[in-house]
C-alpha cells in the first residue's frame, strides 16, 4: 500500500458540500483549489459537486482539473518532489541530474514508489539560474546533488 501525504481530512461528499456552500463561489478554479487543500486532492466525486456548486458540465469542470498540473486527482505521496526540466535547467545538467535522481529513488519521472515518494517532471520552478531546481513538499531547493536529494527525501519520509 502506497503511503500517502498525512495532514487532510479523509473524503466526505457531506464535509465537502459544506465547505463549498460555506464559500458561496461560483468561480470552478477556486472552488477545486480549496477541495485540494481540504483532502489533499480532488477526487472523482468533488467534480460533481464543483459542477453543482458552479452551475457549469462536469466536462467544464474535469476540464479544469485536467489543465492545470496542480491540481491532483489521486492523493499525493508523503514526499513529492517536482523536478525542473525546462531548457534553463537543461543547460545546468538536469537530464543527467533526472537519470541520476531516478536511480537514488528507485522510481522514473511522474512516479510514485511504494515507499512513499513521487518524482515528477514540472516546467520552470522561477529558480532557472540555480538549476537543477527542485520543489520538495512546497520547499524550493537549487543546484541540487543527488546525494542532497536523497538525504531531504530521507529526512521528510522520517519526520512525516
Amino acid at each position: 500500500m502506497n503511503q500517502v501525504a498525512t495532514g487532510f481530512r479523509p473524503w466526505s461528499t457531506q464535509v465537502a458540500m459544506a465547505i463549498l456552500e460555506s464559500k458561496a463561489s461560483t468561480l470552478i478554479l477556486p472552488n477545486l483549489q480549496t477541495i485540494q487543500k481540504e483532502f489533499g486532492f480532488i477526487p472523482h466525486e468533488a467534480i460533481e459537486l464543483v459542477s453543482k456548486v458552479c452551475n457549469v458540465s462536469r466536462a467544464d469542470v474535469h476540464g479544469v482539473v485536467s489543465y492545470y498540473t496542480d491540481l491532483r486527482e489521486t492523493p499525493a505521496a508523503k514526499v513529492c518532489v517536482k523536478l525542473c526540466v525546462a531548457e534553463a535547467c537543461q543547460a545546468n545538467g538536469v537530464r543527467e541530474f533526472s537519470v541520476a535522481a531516478e536511480q537514488v529513488l528507485g522510481i522514473k519521472l511522474d512516479q510514485h514508489n511504494p515507499g512513499g515518494v513521487e518524482l515528477e517532471a514540472v516546467y520552470c520552478l522561477g529558480n532557472c539560474v540555480l538549476g537543477p531546481t527542485a520543489l520538495i513538499n512546497d520547499t524550493l531547493y537549487g543546484r541540487l546533488t543527488t546525494e542532497q536529494l536523497k538525504a531531504i527525501v530521507e529526512t521528510k519520509l522520517e519526520n512525516k
